[in-house]
């Protein structure tokens, strides 16, 4: 079974005005801004499936070392730069205290 993804409205309006442009050759400016935007929607939608195949397969990892890999990958992902991470390290240390 293949799994739904959720668009965005406009998202759907844009391809349906494309296809309906292509169709009647009415290629003018106005299919380069909707080529755009479509561009960008799709981008920004595998970009966000990525992070959340990254986050699942950190939440379903069996090993300590493979989670961990996970973990660094959806936060690489995410955009979370290194120094506000926490680390299991950081966390032995405060726990020391």
């Amino acid at each position: 079974m293949s799994k739904g993804i959720q668009l965005p409205e406009s998202f759907v309006k844009d391809v349906f005005r494309l296809i309906l442009a292509l169709y009647d050759y009415e290629l003018g400016g106005d299919v380069s801004a909707i080529i755009d935007r479509l561009e960008l929607t799709l981008n920004d939608k595998i970009i966000a499936m990525q992070k959340r195949q990254a986050y699942t397969a950190y939440k379903t990892a069996s090993g300590i070392e493979e989670r961990e890999a996970a973990r660094q990958n959806y936060l690489d992902l995410a955009g979370i730069h290194k120094d506000w991470r926490w680390s299991n390290e950081t966390d032995q240390r405060d726990c020391e205290r």
